[in-house]
Formats: structure tokens, C-alpha cells, sequence
């Protein structure tokens, strides 16, 4: 269920020792808002996360009243990029929210108990499990009952905006540098042999769009792209920073990066087959049992069932040049949407956030 904005920063605010304390036992602990919802991540030695999780669940539906208290204003410095992080990585941490619509401001009036048990009992909690030996499926059934809120009767799937062209911008948008993040989501989502042909353009994008921006028009010093899945969504992502260009000469450079470069692709038949036949045996056939879990859970996030990646290294395996050029000229045209999330104002024709949303102050 949808967070109300703050509750989810005072819960990370709650759980600060206990991240610290996993670590100790070997299990990297994460709790992020994703916009439809929060997600709690464990990764490690096995044995130990069953306990952790009981440790957990009365932390998580009864946080200290000091973290209630942080929770507002934490909120409120995130969407104000006041962090100590550079200002791309603010951005690349709000992306999951504002996808998800997820971004009213929280009210001016502290936190309460009383709110976070109404969250709770309006959420309904689905878990994934990868990697356990079967002798410790019953304590981790166990552990996860003793987490807030209602097991869920049907798997949720993410909600997709259906705005063509939206600008979302957080910050004051004042004197200094430009962080700029463009999102394009997949234009059938579900499709394995369109999310196959998105996969490989992305790995073609990379490095060219790297020596466009970053070296050739030096841009700025964090410039990158890349096909990746955010909260349950995938689609391309174009990321810059620059101390000298504006959001609109950034969005400028993008579009006319993606002109060219459908000019050359199609006399890159070589490059793209090497591209696809590299990824579609990488895609399933990693070693790495951290990225393996990551990659499932972004499809388990995104609704796909336990089959789909293996359907998408297949389709990747048989790609040809005219499926990356569709993908491209899909991707030039928006046909998914293009999401842009910026410290900086909207040009003229871009849809803005809905009332009642507050991405500035």
C-alpha cells in the first residue's frame, strides 16, 4: 500500500542499529520506499535471517518516538536534496517514489503512532525467499508472520502511469549544478522479445552515450545509461550532473545523442549479434547468487513469473538488427513515456506533477 511520506524515512531511522547489527552477523539488511510500498531486503548468511526478521517485527510496528519525530523532517530534506550525497545519487534514491506517484508531501504535524498502525493495517506484506536450504523454510515462514501487516491474498502488480511525457522536479532549482535522470519505461512490459531487444540496446547505448556527453561535450563528471528495473518497472535510464548545463540543454543533448545513433546502428549488424549472444548467456547463467536474487526480484516486482528471465535470454539469442531498431525508435518516441526527475523547472510541454503533490519547496 502506498506510504505516507515520512513514515517511511522514520522506520530506515528506526532500523539504523539494526542494519549495523545484521551486518555484524554477515547479512547486509536494506529497507527502501519503493512508492507503491516498502520493501525489506536481506542478503547473507543464510542462517541468521530468519532471527533477524523476528527481531524485527515489533521495531517495525512500534518504532522509538525519536525516529516518529525524525521521520517528517527527513522527508522533507530528501525531497529537498539538503543530503550529503552528491545530488544524482538523491535523485537516483527518490526515482523509485516519484514512479510510483509516491510523493505527497507529509504534513506539518509530527508523526504519530496512531498513523504508522493506519499504514499497517492498510498494507498487505508478500515475501520472497532465494538461496535458503529447505530445513530452514519453517523458520523463515515463521519470522516473516511476525512482520506487520496482512499477508497478501493476491500478488500486487506496479501501476504504470499512463502521462506520456511527465517532468517532476525536487529541489529548490536554484544557482548551482544540474542533476538530470530521464526514464524511459518499456513500452509493453510484460513482452519478453521487446524487453530482450531493450536489454541489448541498452548495453550498445552505454558506452557511446558516455563518450558523447562525458567526453566529447564534457558535460560533467557523473554522466551514464543503461537499461535497469526501478521498483517493479524496467525501461532506459540516461543519468548527468553538470555544474554548466541546464535540464532542457541536457534533455537537448539526449535526444539529439539518440538521432545519431540510430544513423549509425544500422550498419552495426556485428556489434549488436556479439551484443545479444554475450547477454542472453549471461542473463540466467550468473554465478553470483546476490545478482541472481537481485534480477529476481525485480521481475518477481514487476509481475513476471518464475519463467520470464529464461524466456528473455532465449529471445536475446535470436535477436536481429530490426528488433534493436524498432527498440530504438520506440525509445526515441517515448511509447513507454519518459520520466524526468530534475532539480530544475519544466520546459514548455511537459506534464507536471498532479495537485496536491509537493516535489519542491
Amino acid at each position: 500500500d502506498r506510504a505516507t511520506a515520512g513514515y517511511g524515512q522514520a522506520l530506515q531511522h528506526a532500523l539504523q542499529t539494526q542494519v549495523w547489527a545484521a551486518g555484524e552477523a554477515g547479512v547486509e539488511l536494506r529497507f527502501e520506499d519503493q512508492g507503491h510500498g516498502w520493501l525489506l531486503s536481506l542478503y547473507g548468511i543464510a542462517e541468521a535471517i530468519p532471527l533477524i526478521l523476528q527481531d524485527l517485527g515489533a521495531l517495525l510496528a512500534r518504532p522509538p518516538q525519536a525516529s516518529l519525530a525524525q521521520g517528517h523532517q527527513l522527508a522533507e530534506r530528501a525531497f529537498r536534496l539538503e543530503g550529503d550525497q552528491m545530488l544524482l545519487r538523491q535523485l537516483l534514491a527518490l526515482l523509485p517514489q516519484v514512479l510510483n506517484d509516491s510523493t505527497a508531501s507529509a504534513t506539518q504535524a509530527p508523526l504519530k503512532q496512531t498513523g504508522l498502525e493506519q499504514q499497517w493495517s492498510k498494507s498487505e506484506r508478500q515475501a520472497m525467499a532465494v538461496g535458503f536450504a529447505a530445513d530452514l523454510s519453517g523458520p523463515l515462514q515463521e519470522a516473516i508472520t511476525t512482520l506487520p501487516g496482512m499477508a497478501a491474498a493476491v500478488r500486487s502488480e506496479p501501476k504504470v502511469s499512463a502521462e506520456s511525457r511527465r517532468w517532476l522536479q525536487v529541489g529548490s532549482g536554484g544557482e548551482g549544478e544540474t542533476a538530470f535522470l530521464l526514464f524511459c519505461p518499456l513500452p509493453a512490459p510484460g513482452d519478453c522479445s521487446t524487453e530482450a531487444s531493450w536489454r541489448v540496446l541498452g548495453r550498445l547505448l552505454e558506452h557511446a552515450f558516455f563518450r558523447r556527453l562525458r567526453r566529447e561535450l564534457q558535460l560533467g563528471y557523473a554522466v551514464f545509461s543503461r537499461f535497469t528495473c526501478v521498483a517493479g518497472q524496467g525501461g532506459m535510464l540516461f543519468a548527468v550532473q553538470s555544474p554548466t548545463a541546464s535540464a532542457t540543454e541536457i534533455l537537448g543533448h539526449i535526444e539529439s545523442f539518440l538521432e545519431d545513433f540510430a544513423l549509425q546502428l544500422t550498419s552495426q549488424a556485428a556489434q549488436i549479434e556479439e551484443a545479444a549472444r554475450e547477454l542472453s548467456l549471461r542473463h540466467v547463467a550468473t554465478n553470483d547468487l546476490r545478482a541472481s536474487a537481485e534480477q529476481t526480484l525485480q521481475s518477481w516486482l514487476a509481475g513476471h513469473d518464475a519463467g520470464h528471465q529464461t524466456r528473455v535470454a532465449q529471445a536475446m539469442a535470436t535477436l536481429d538488427v530490426a528488433q534493436v531498431l524498432t527498440a530504438l525508435e520506440a525509445l526515441r518516441h517515448g511509447s513507454g513515456g519518459w520520466r524526468v526527475l530534475t532539480n530544475a523547472a519544466a520546459p514548455q510541454g511537459w506534464q507536471t506533477p498532479a495537485k496536491g503533490l509537493r516535489l519542491t519547496t
